[in-house]
């Protein structure tokens, strides 16, 4: 009894110099429709970054972000505005209605941005230009750069400008604080002495009551009763706001900081330049595959006419 696999060598075997005649076809033409007569070479530039002075919105990652506003609307118009990529990518922007759709394909088709295993970013560009290649990797870091910078602004800003109508509105409370203080200063004669100053202020009293000032005395001891309770409330509030106010100030200026400071967003460790060497197409594994996709679809035919052959002379 033959066996399947013996059954198959036979038949290659068999039909070896078709065979090599079909390989040999097929190697020629996968040759000549994989260089530059028919398929446009490109050159790959690649740049390596890693976030830094980033702020994550919500859950994500520093490295998310990056990826998020390297992939952005933002950045993709921005490169294809300097690079006109329209006409660099041979696309019809005015009679193509749908020009659009067909640069942004081909943009993500030649750009790519992945995260690695090592917590970095990865910005591949591919391009029949070299040069092109290498400049729009090295811009998408710095657009990115000045995009970030804009985003922890505006995230700066917002906080900054919480903690600005804070203070603003603390120290207007503190004003009219202080306007009723000095009017019962000035008014009322009620003095703001503290624990230090209390001894003193029971002399001064004794000695007014021994000169006979006792009427003063006792509207004096009046304005104590009536307004007293009042003026100490608002005198140790007000202390209490002044304590928050320092400490408001203080979050003010390390915001006005946040708003201000000009940072880099990104460590390059990978420097993108120019290749030398195209990285696609890859003649050889395109003619491999052509190779043993022809052999394999070659001996399925075969093996059918051998079988229906077999079938027929039974």
């Amino acid at each position: 009894m033959v066996t399947k696999e013996k059954s198959l060598f036979d038949i290659i075997l068999k039909w070896k110099k078709s065979l090599l005649i079909v390989g040999g076809l097929t190697i020629a033409l996968s040759s000549l429709f994989s260089s530059a007569w028919f398929i446009t070479p490109l050159f790959k530039s690649t740049a390596i970054l890693y976030p830094a002075n980033i702020i994550p919105f919500g859950s994500e990652s520093e490295t998310e972000q990056m990826i998020q506003v390297l992939q952005s609307d933002a950045i993709t118009d921005s490169l294809i505005r300097i690079f006109n990529l329209n006409e660099h990518y041979g696309i019809d922007s005015t009679n193509d209605p749908f020009h659009r759709t067909h640069l942004l394909e081909q943009f993500h088709d030649n750009v790519t941005v992945k995260k690695t295993e090592y917590e970095s970013v990865q910005v591949e560009v591919l391009d029949k230009d070299p040069k092109v290649a290498s400049d729009m990797a090295n811009n998408m870091i710095k657009l990115f750069d000045a995009k970030e910078q804009q985003l922890q602004k505006q995230k700066a800003m917002e906080k900054y400008i919480v903690v600005k109508n804070q203070l603003n509105r603390l120290q207007s409370e503190m004003d009219s604080m202080e306007l009723i203080v000095q009017g019962m200063r000035t008014e009322d004669g009620l003095l703001d002495y503290s624990l230090q100053t209390e001894y003193a202020m029971r002399n001064y009293l004794k000695s007014v009551a021994e000169r006979g000032n006792g009427k003063n005395l006792d509207s004096f001891l009046e304005k104590l009763k009536t307004k007293g309770g009042k003026f100490l409330i608002i005198t140790e509030n007000l202390w209490r706001m002044r304590s928050q106010f320092a400490d408001l100030k203080e979050k003010h200026d390390e915001a006005l900081k946040e708003v201000n400071k000009k940072l880099s967003y990104s460590n390059v460790v990978v420097k993108p330049f120019p290749a030398d060497k195209k990285s696609y197409p890859v003649r050889w594994l395109i003619v491999v595959t052509a190779l043993f996709s022809t052999w394999l679809l070659s001996i399925i035919v075969i093996s059918a006419l051998e079988n229906y052959r077999q079938n027929s002379h039974e």
